[in-house]
């Protein structure tokens, strides 16, 4: 599989606080309830929540059909940012797959009203990037109904 560095840039509004965002990117209860693409339910969601810590993400993609991704907290600021790691294994990468970098962004426009930025960057395809771009804008959906 060829890869290119390309980012992924999604601006999404809620209505919500940055912190309770914040805690719907942290909190294991809340991260299973949102953090699959919509035809795809979370079965296993782990997250050690500091600095350091990993994170890992089991769904199921169809009957007896799963994918993992995971990765690590690199940073950490309560109502504001987050900057992670992501590793998706790909089929036959001997490489062990393709690791991103995520950084989340909070920004209260208003009182109850949060602008979140979600920037994903790393060596993905062009074709990939879309397919990222549609699986994440779902999972957002999910958010937005569970925060808003």
């Amino acid at each position: 599989m060829q890869s290119t560095d390309l980012t992924l840039k999604i601006v999404r509004t809620f209505s919500a606080t940055p912190e309770q965002l914040y805690r719907a990117w942290t909190d294991e209860s809340l991260l299973r309830q949102w953090a699959a693409p919509d035809d795809c339910d979370v079965v296993n969601y782990q997250a050690d929540a500091e600095v350091g810590g990993r994170w890992q993400c089991t769904f199921a993609i169809g009957p007896n059909e799963f994918h993992s991704e995971s990765g690590e907290f690199l940073e950490l600021v309560p109502g504001e940012r987050i900057v992670q790691t992501l590793l998706f294994p790909v089929d036959n990468d001997p490489s062990g797959g393709i690791a991103t970098v995520i950084t989340i962004g909070f920004k209260e426009i208003e009182p109850g009203l949060t602008e979140m930025t979600f920037v994903q960057a790393g060596g993905f395809s062009s074709a990939l990037k879309e397919g990222m771009n549609v699986g994440w804008s779902s999972c957002f959906d999910k958010l937005a109904t569970l925060v808003g």
